[in-house]
């Protein structure tokens, strides 16, 4: 059972690998969903406050985009 994300949610997240275009950074939820961090790619390794910021189904899974949150 996939955990809800949501639009606009908060989420603490590792960065773990780096994306495929603007610096981003990629973390994973518990249940293997990739979310891809925008301007993250210097964060890998870390902990990062991100803020959904869109949610893409595909045919494989589904995908969570996502910004740094203010301040965090």
């Amino acid at each position: 059972v996939r955990p809800p994300v949501l639009q606009d949610q908060r989420l603490q997240v590792i960065i773990r690998n780096e994306g495929n275009a603007r610096q981003q950074g990629v973390g994973y939820l518990e249940d293997g969903t990739p979310i891809i961090v925008e301007d993250a790619r210097h964060l890998i390794g870390q902990t990062a406050e991100v803020v959904v910021t869109r949610l893409h189904q595909t045919q494989t899974g589904r995908l969570v985009f996502a910004t740094l949150a203010p301040g965090g």
